[in-house]
């Protein structure tokens, strides 16, 4: 069994599939929302890696993160077992994985977040989206 709350394992995924997430601007921040859990495990985008910070929900200014993933029970494992992008994108199709908004659109565009959005099945602004 993978421990999901161990943030080198997220730092290693993120990292493996830095390429993915290239269309988003350097400083940007994604909150992973685990099951069972008050903590979060936040992705801060660099030049060319992301560092990662764990720490409870409550130990971090609101808005932690521009954007949040809200992963259901079994989500976190299947992801990290198989450190494959496409997985993480099956799993948002399948509503296991859900997306937050914790800003406004005008922010999520100035972070450039429509391309990766767009990516995974969400649309900035519609009606299938909840930013």
């Amino acid at each position: 069994m993978v421990d999901y709350m161990d943030k080198k394992i997220w730092e290693k995924w993120a990292n493996d599939n830095f390429k993915e997430f290239s269309d988003i601007k350097k400083g940007s921040k994604i909150a992973l929302m685990l099951p069972n859990t008050d903590d979060l495990i936040v992705l801060r985008k660099n030049d060319s890696d992301f560092s990662v910070r764990k720490a409870n929900r409550y130990d971090f200014e609101f808005p932690f993160a521009e954007i949040g993933f809200k992963f259901e029970e079994n989500a976190p494992e299947q992801v990290l077992r198989g450190n494959n992008f496409n997985i993480f994108v099956q799993l948002v199709g399948k509503e296991e994985i859900g997306l937050l908004c914790f800003v406004p659109e005008d922010q999520l565009n100035s972070k450039r977040y429509k391309n990766f959005l767009k990516r995974i099945g969400y649309n900035i602004g519609s009606s299938c989206c909840c930013c």
